[in-house]
């Protein structure tokens, strides 16, 4: 037996027995109430002035009549269909399943509203929306290319470095986030460096309403100079400053340092080695990279104490050679660049049996070992392999690095 609920009430239900049947001593009734169906909302929520953002309506499955979406206030909240159209006092829809998705706009930065939702044959449901003042503030947005996000919450990044692309994030108080509301003005953006001679931050765009209006890639930083700054929005008309503890916009900016690259080498060997820049930093120009040894009876660059190279306007890197002629001991070779912090590669000179090591492949010229290997001088007395010790010296200065 199955039962079919028609409207909303109380009913009895027996059973008329057949011949030969007598009536149960218990059960021989069933009381049934039919309660009206109910609408439901995902809330209560909050939302920031001059934002927008989407609330679900639950409608129970098989209604057909016209859903029905009200502001208790259209002063202070108003509500629309979709996230492209303008927010009005009320509007209908026919639901679309038993979910519905709307918006709500708010207009005002304080004190409340009630969205309520009404369909003929189900109970309403209603909704308070908390209205809370907003702010702007700003976040680097994926700049992996420019720079290293440091645990402490500073982006690392060098004079040298592309320009960092700026997000602009609008939060309300009690997360009241959302996106700027249909009908309201587009925002201006001025963006304001605490130490322009490190960085200035300059917005490329203004922000949109709606929901497509979002405001990643609205500024970017341009770092010129070494030091230290944080970059923060003047509010516009309507918005508050950000609280101590919204997120901040800091930057450290250095000089530029060169990719290290430390290595043992044999006695009476020769190794192609490179100046390399890191993988965000790119000259315009052509720059002149400097390579000194401090000791040129351990160590050449080819047959000279010093080297000169140059890295190609957009390259990355230049090739120098390196000729080992003692066979112990440290020599930091130094790699220098104008605007550029000063590189210390460590190299150790090891004796006749021990092998070539390296943190990183080494490109060669001329006869070139198939193992990567390093390259006995012409004449020299070719290096069994044997001891595989090496030393290492300290990283070159870069952004997220102590130099």
């Amino acid at each position: 037996m199955s039962l079919e609920a028609k409207a909303p009430g109380e009913a009895v239900l027996s059973i008329v027995q057949p011949p030969g049947y007598s009536a149960p001593a218990g059960r021989a009734r069933l009381a049934v109430r039919v309660r009206q169906p109910q609408l439901t909302f995902s809330g209560p929520v909050s939302l920031g002035k001059d934002l927008m953002r989407a609330v679900t309506v639950r409608v129970p499955r098989g209604a057909t009549e016209q859903l029905t979406i009200t502001s208790s206030d259209p002063s202070r909240l108003r509500v629309s269909a979709n996230d492209a159209t303008e927010g009005s006092a009320s509007f209908t829809v026919r639901p679309n399943g038993d979910s519905h998705l709307f918006y709500i706009h708010a207009l005002t930065g304080e004190g409340a509203a009630q969205v309520s939702a009404s369909l003929p044959g189900f109970v309403p449901a209603e909704m308070t929306v908390h209205l809370r003042p907003v702010y702007l503030n700003v976040l680097p947005d994926g700049a992996e290319d420019a720079g290293t996000l440091r645990p402490d919450g500073v982006f690392a990044t060098t004079t040298a470095s592309p320009r960092v692309p700026l997000s602009i994030v609008m939060n309300g108080f009690d997360d009241s986030t959302g996106f700027l509301r249909i009908g309201a003005a587009p925002i201006e953006l001025q963006l304001v460096s605490s130490r322009p001679g490190v960085g200035a931050a300059v917005a490329t765009r203004r922000i949109e309403p709606g929901v497509q209006g979002l405001a990643r890639g609205a500024g970017e930083f341009r770092p010129s100079g070494a030091g230290e700054t944080e970059i923060s929005v003047v509010p516009p008309a309507g918005f508050v400053a950000p609280p101590p503890s919204a997120p901040r916009a800091r930057f450290a900016v250095t000089a530029p340092g060169f990719e290290p690259s430390n290595r043992v080498l044999p006695k009476d060997t020769t190794v192609t080695a490179l100046a390399r820049l890191p993988r965000h930093v790119r000259f315009n120009a052509a720059t002149t990279v400097t390579t000194t040894s401090p000791d040129p009876a351990r160590l050449l660059l080819g047959s000279e104490a010093r080297i000169t190279r140059t890295i190609a306007a957009g390259e990355g890197a230049a090739e120098f050679p390196i000729q080992a002629l003692g066979e112990s001991g440290v020599v930091p070779l130094t790699l220098s660049a104008p605007g550029m912090a000063d590189c210390h590669e460590h190299l150790l000179n090891a004796s006749a049996r021990s092998v070539h090591l390296t943190r990183q492949r080494s490109r060669y010229r001329g006869s070139r070992a198939p193992d990567g290997n390093s390259v006995p001088n012409r004449g020299a007395r070719p290096a069994p392999a044997a001891d595989r010790r090496g030393a290492y010296g300290p990283a070159c200065a870069a952004p997220g690095r102590a130099h």
